[in-house]
């Protein structure tokens, strides 16, 4: 599988469940002092964070069933299926999900200011990614050429087409999972995801054992890893779907299918956003395919070594990534419902959130430094090289924390672009040439390199971001945001 109880979102008019009242005069220094505002913030981004993470650690989950599945069939099967995997992130995944970040401007803000138009919007979006998945799955069904044109060797390439090709059975109902996740993370509903996930895991586990290794008239072998993958996203969809339905009839956030979806001038907003999200999410992603392409050239110990930071870094990221979704969501909510100083606040938590989120990782990564190597290889060589990176991926956590949080609000306050444009040139213009002169320049710093280099362009990303929320104007900020969202104000 590749990659959020209770159903009742609280009211809109609820500062509990973090939203302030829109449809009564609020002034916000009555709330108390910014200080008193902020420790609100943080308490309520934090409860945000938590089940997010939740979220996010449960589908880490069921991508390592997969894996597990698939590694005792054998290596060419391993191979061909890591290959697989990376295919479809960089040409697919990416993409859904960069186009759904549309959503986490337009959803925050409309519930607090048209709450009856989330649905429009999310079918909106929804319109965009059901037109792009057709060329992704076209593109996974002739991958084996392009594998093949990429120096892949041709039985892994032959493998790898054919789990995309079964794969892409699922890649739909990933789309509808992803489009309502955030329709419910927009009314609070944080948890509601994680629900499905606790569900769906342990059938996904038993799906892969049964299709993978079960009774002869119901195993698959190797395809049957990706067919139980793509069970799994048909029932997240239908799942997180049932959930879209109890929470908007409570709330009031659907009004229906609509012709409106079809809107060209909704549809232009849903297309810049959602262009500009994949821009911001694919570039980083990219960015760490090529980083472990080039990583196969230093050579069996340094790939090794980096398989297991890639593995670390990518658990410790998942705070931090529940931290900038719950900063998108609490800052378009304010926006949405007028309060600019309570949004600047909310940023200022988030940012706070950050901070400690970073320490944490860090020091964590920074103490297990020596012995963390061990839960992954028995090879002196590769423990040794993985306690050496350690302590630059300690100083990389509290930069990586950083850049996500201030990514997440400038996703939530609508400037989806910006992001875009400082991830394209921490990475591209800073990271890799930074990453390849330090690892095979003069100074040949290997894989150490390599990681100094990442660093070097998240420190430089955490700074722009920083500086761009901190001195952001948020008056004519959501003026912006609200003028992206009139084109339905004549029909109100």
């Amino acid at each position: 599988m590749y990659t959020p109880s209770g159903y009742g979102a609280l009211p809109r008019h609820s500062v509990e469940g973090g939203l302030y009242p829109t449809q009564t005069p609020h002034h916000e220094a009555a709330h108390g002092d910014d200080k008193e505002i902020i420790y609100r913030e943080l308490a309520l981004l934090s409860r945000y964070t938590a089940s997010i993470w939740a979220t996010h650690l449960l589908e880490l989950s069921l991508s390592m069933v997969s894996v597990f599945s698939l590694g005792h069939l054998g290596t060419l099967e391993l191979a061909a299926a890591s290959l697989a995997g990376m295919t479809a992130n960089v040409t697919g995944f990416s993409m859904i999900s960069g186009l759904v970040c549309a959503l986490d401007t337009l959803l925050p803000a409309t519930y607090v200011r048209q709450p009856r138009y989330m649905g429009l919007w999310t079918q909106r979006v929804g319109v965009v990614v059901f037109c792009v998945i057709p060329l992704i799955i076209l593109l996974w069904l002739n991958a084996e050429r392009g594998l093949l044109l990429l120096g892949q060797d041709p039985e892994i390439a032959h493998l790898a087409r054919q789990f995309l090709a079964v794969l892409a059975i699922g890649l739909p109902g990933h789309a509808v999972f992803e489009l309502c996740r955030r329709f419910l993370q927009a009314q609070g509903m944080m948890h509601a995801p994680t629900v499905v996930l606790l569900v769906v895991s342990p059938i996904n586990a038993v799906a892969n054992y049964l299709l993978v290794w079960g009774p002869h008239k119901m195993r698959f072998g190797f395809l049957g890893a990706p067919m139980a993958s793509a069970i799994s996203m048909w029932l997240m969809a239908v799942l997180c779907m049932l959930q879209c339905a109890l929470v908007a009839h409570k709330n009031g956030t659907w009004g229906g299918w609509s012709y409106k979806a079809f809107d060209p001038a909704g549809l232009r907003v849903c297309v810049a956003l959602g262009f500009a999200g994949v821009l911001s999410l694919a570039s980083e992603w990219w960015a760490w395919e090529i980083v472990g392409l080039v990583t196969a050239a230093l050579g069996t110990t340094s790939l090794a070594a980096q398989s297991v930071l890639l593995i670390t870094s990518s658990v410790t990221y998942q705070l931090p990534y529940g931290a900038s979704v719950a900063a998108a969501v609490r800052v378009g909510n304010l926006l949405g419902g007028g309060h600019m100083s309570d949004a600047r606040l909310a940023s200022l938590a988030s940012l706070l959130l950050s901070v400690i989120i970073g320490m944490l990782n860090s020091s964590v990564v920074y103490v297990s430094r020596d012995k963390w190597g061990y839960l992954f290889s028995n090879d002196v060589e590769v423990i040794r090289l993985v306690a050496s990176v350690l302590p630059i991926l300690a100083i990389f956590q509290c930069a990586d924390c950083i850049c996500g949080v201030a990514g997440g609000i400038l996703r939530g306050s609508g400037r989806q672009s910006l992001s875009a444009a400082i991830n394209l040139t921490s990475y591209y213009v800073i990271g890799m040439p930074m990453c390849l002169f330090l690892a095979f320049g003069p100074l040949h710093m290997g894989l150490r390199g390599l990681w100094w280099g990442l660093t070097v362009a998240l420190v430089y990303g955490a700074g722009i971001a920083l500086f761009y929320v901190w001195y952001t104007d948020w008056t004519d900020v959501m003026h912006r945001l609200h003028r992206s969202m009139s084109v339905d104000d004549e029909h109100v």
